[in-house]
């Protein structure tokens, strides 16, 4: 008798994340057909964003008066043993190489970041 129940049980469970899984499905397809929806949208505001910033930069070149070239900056002296170092905090002005990790790729512009989104959510899709 409580074998009947405990199998009744399990089977109720069962059909509810079936049931979930189900609803869960249907949502996740809704998404990606409004995600393959936009994809035109996105990329042309990714234009427009790179064709702003090169219109930004030309603008700013040409207002901009004739500047001497920066020189480089001086790295602060170590503070001597004993002394404190919140004072003598600065700013590195180079950038330190970027790190590569396990399964992320590094894409230099905005529109092929845009570009390998839709790709990847489209092989998921699959």
């Amino acid at each position: 008798m409580i074998t009947i129940a405990i199998n009744a049980l399990i089977l109720v469970l069962l059909v509810g994340t079936i049931g979930y899984i189900y609803l869960v499905d249907l949502r996740v397809r809704k998404l990606l057909s409004a995600l393959n929806s936009l994809e035109p949208m996105v990329g042309q505001f990714s234009e427009a964003v790179n064709r702003s910033e090169t219109s930004l930069k030309d603008y700013k070149s040409a207002t901009s008066p004739a500047k001497p070239a920066p020189q480089k900056a001086k790295r602060p002296k170590e503070p001597a043993k004993g002394q404190s170092t919140e004072n003598n905090i600065a700013f590195e002005s180079d950038r330190k190489s970027l790190q590569t990790h396990v399964g992320r790729i590094i894409l230099p512009g905005k529109t092929e970041l845009v570009r390998s989104f839709f790709e990847t959510a489209r092989s998921r899709e699959l």
